[in-house]
């Protein structure tokens, strides 16, 4: 799909416009009152929605391709994507005679797919930007149009940056409209083998967003920050602290430069400062999971959080554990010292079964065919028993210690 040339540009655009959020109606409304027409919306959002609805333009659900069809015959110039989250299918690329346009929360191409703000700052870019490019079917491929960077402020959010990008798609809006009348777009093809990462729906921080001490304090000041998205929804999670007492969200955080073993609590006193790989962070802001605001003292008392208490040596109390989640099904635990011995069927005992036994001294208990009569239930009770107390010990273990 191409652009048009000057000669053949014309005068007012009809365009179709599919999203989901305020921007698409901002940018309609830039349209029409260049005296543009929007020929269709397409979305599943309640504002873009209202806002169709209040103007009588022709609405349609985003949620299934009924829409394409249903615009086949109608004559369209643009196609505008704007906070649409979802590709399009090969056919809406066909609909607009003067090519389809997407607009991008990040600078192409190295930042392409979603949440490309969070991630941005998650990875410490000093300079972001948006883009506005042509769609093609692979993923923010398409030749790009209009972009805007500016620097990323020291406490920038998420929030923050998507302000900035709302803005910054306001003005380059308007500029492209105007290009695209006078037939002066300049596309400029993206480098697809420069340094690019395509960020997918699924993809989330690392462990769960828990706060893993043993990292910089810089790191984690920047997922903290990266998390933030305001009154808006959180499409990747909570920074969190973990104690054995319970959780909390952590809201803001102050980078601070004393020296401890990491997830140690060095103050409490206003503030939580915690020691972290390098240096220490001054946790100031929490919520509850559930997004209820919670005081510093308040957090104290819930999650057990003393002065001192390094991450051993203070067992139930005090210190934060680190994030690296206790448990098989996060992570693989270490060998249970003097616990199951698992011996190979057709091992020791030659009978072509596997054996578990205890430290010496305890019975043992064994796997395989299965004897018939009341002595076999009472081995396999006493099984069960024995699995129970060992699957306890490991819980309990796994509670110790610091802040999690």
């Amino acid at each position: 799909m191409t652009m048009t040339s000057g000669a053949d540009a014309a005068v007012s655009l009809r365009c179709v416009l599919i999203g989901a959020d305020s921007l698409l109606v901002e940018c309609g409304e830039l349209l029409r009152s260049r005296g543009h027409e929007v020929v269709a919306v397409v979305s599943g959002g309640s504002r873009v929605s209202d806002w169709a609805r209040r103007l009588g333009l022709p609405l349609h659900d985003a949620a299934t391709n009924g829409w394409v069809e249903a615009l086949r015959d109608t004559a369209v110039d643009h196609l505008f994507a704007i906070t649409h989250l979802a590709i399009l299918p090969d056919e809406a690329l066909s609909l607009p005679s003067r090519g389809a346009i997407n607009f991008h929360d990040g600078p192409l191409p190295a930042y392409a797919g979603l949440n490309a703000p969070a991630w941005a700052l998650l990875n410490g870019e000093t300079t972001y930007g948006i883009s506005w490019h042509e769609i093609t079917s692979g993923v923010d491929e398409g030749d790009v149009f209009k972009q805007r960077l500016f620097d990323v402020a020291p406490a920038e959010t998420s929030l923050s940056i998507n302000t900035r990008n709302f803005e910054a798609a306001i003005d380059t809006f308007a500029e492209l409209v105007d290009e695209l009348v006078a037939g002066t777009v300049r596309r400029t093809p993206q480098d697809l083998s420069s340094p690019r990462t395509t960020y997918r729906r699924n993809d989330r921080p690392p462990v769960l967003c828990r706060l893993d001490w043993r990292r910089p304090a810089a790191e984690l000041d920047r997922l903290v920050r990266a998390l933030d998205f305001g009154r808006y929804a959180n499409p990747l999670g909570s920074p969190t602290i973990v104690t054995p007492a319970g959780a909390a969200v952590v809201t803001r955080v102050e980078l601070r430069d004393e020296i401890g073993e990491p997830g140690e609590v060095i103050d409490v006193d206003g503030e939580i400062v915690v020691a972290t790989g390098d240096a220490s962070l001054a946790l100031t802001a929490f919520t509850t999971l559930a997004g209820d605001d919670l005081g510093v003292d308040d957090v104290v008392a819930r999650l057990g959080i003393a002065r001192g208490c390094p991450r051993r040596g203070c067992p139930g109390r005090g210190g934060l554990e680190d994030g690296a989640p206790a448990g098989p099904r996060f992570a693989p635990q270490a060998p249970h010292r003097g616990g199951h011995r698992r011996v190979r069927a057709g091992g020791a005992d030659g009978r072509g079964r596997a054996a578990i036994a205890r430290r010496p001294g305890r019975h043992a208990i064994h796997r395989g065919r299965r004897p018939d009569g009341p002595a076999s239930d009472t081995l396999a009770r006493r099984h069960r028993r024995v699995r129970g107390r060992a699957g306890r010990r490991r819980r309990s273990r796994a509670l110790r210690g610091p802040l999690l």
